[in-house]
């Protein structure tokens, strides 16, 4: 029977935003045995504006199932004192970097909040706003620049590295957190590294 009304009572506690439901949805958080609900229980807490919830899913994210752990990271990211939270717990190894989304780290950079700024600066670097036109316009000018000649594999691979790699993959190297690089199809490829 709690198989069918569990996620629409813990989501009903959510509601409630009273102090003895955030309790209950906090002890729960931290059962390792309720993994299945844990996302519901993210969900539920989101209703609160409470710092104690961010230490506690930050301290928990490691137990989490992926669902959940991505559940975590959309409630961290949402608000400037859950997102310093998150942060500080990248810096502490225990969420790793990769696990938040690029749309997140823009989302924090956007919170104007001097430290949560320079922590997103040292984890993923600078990170532009961009639109999927501009996009396009820097990819077709990189595609141009590299049809006109021989490149130093070396000097690329390098500037991918310090430019790109923070958020972009190629080769193995870097993070997923931005998409693929557009430019790493086969003929590139094979000439880069």
């Amino acid at each position: 029977m709690c198989v069918l009304f569990c996620p629409f009572l813990i989501k009903a506690l959510g509601e409630t935003r009273q102090a003895q439901a955030r309790g209950a949805l906090l002890t729960l958080l931290r059962q390792t045995n309720a993994g299945p609900i844990h996302s519901v229980v993210i969900d539920a807490l989101g209703y609160f504006d409470d710092s104690q919830i961010a230490s506690v899913v930050a301290q928990q994210y490691p137990t989490l199932y992926s669902t959940a752990q991505g559940r975590a990271i959309e409630l961290l990211s949402g608000r400037p004192e859950s997102a310093l939270v998150m942060l500080e717990s990248i810096e502490s190894k225990t969420i790793p970097p990769q696990a938040v989304s690029l749309v997140h780290v823009r989302a924090m950079r956007e919170m104007t909040d001097p430290p949560i700024a320079a922590l997103t600066v040292t984890q993923w670097g600078k990170v532009q706003a961009t639109t999927p036109l501009l996009m396009r316009g820097r990819v077709s000018a990189v595609q141009q620049i590299l049809g006109k000649g021989k490149g130093d594999a070396a000097r690329g691979q390098q500037l991918f590295k310090t430019l790109c790699a923070n958020c972009h993959k190629l080769h193995g190297v870097g993070e997923s957190i931005g998409p693929i690089c557009p430019l790493s199809n086969e003929r590139i490829a094979i000439s880069w590294w």
